[in-house]
């Protein structure tokens, strides 16, 4: 990056190139118009550095459709228990 700025210097002139080669080396994550945006997904990327759109991609390609299917509504099923008395 140092050797780019050298090259380079002063303000970025030709922003789009700049992208491309920051995520050329790996400090910027390509683009992916698929990922839908949630708090989930939001927490995901920002507090544990996950990539959300290249599992959801990786997900699918390893798992058939009706795999998938099935994942999706085992993750997506809200445990419910039984409730005692929560009298004190």
């Amino acid at each position: 990056m140092d050797a780019w700025h050298r090259n380079h210097p002063g303000p970025v002139q030709d922003k789009t190139t700049y992208r491309r080669f920051l995520q050329s080396i790996g400090y910027l994550p390509p683009v992916r118009a698929s990922v839908t945006i949630t708090t989930a997904t939001v927490h995901a990327m920002h507090y544990h550095q996950i990539d959300v759109a290249a599992v959801q991609t990786q997900l699918a390609q390893d798992l058939s459709a009706s795999d998938y299917s099935e994942l999706q509504d085992e993750l997506l099923v809200i445990p419910v228990g039984q409730v005692g008395d929560c009298s004190a």
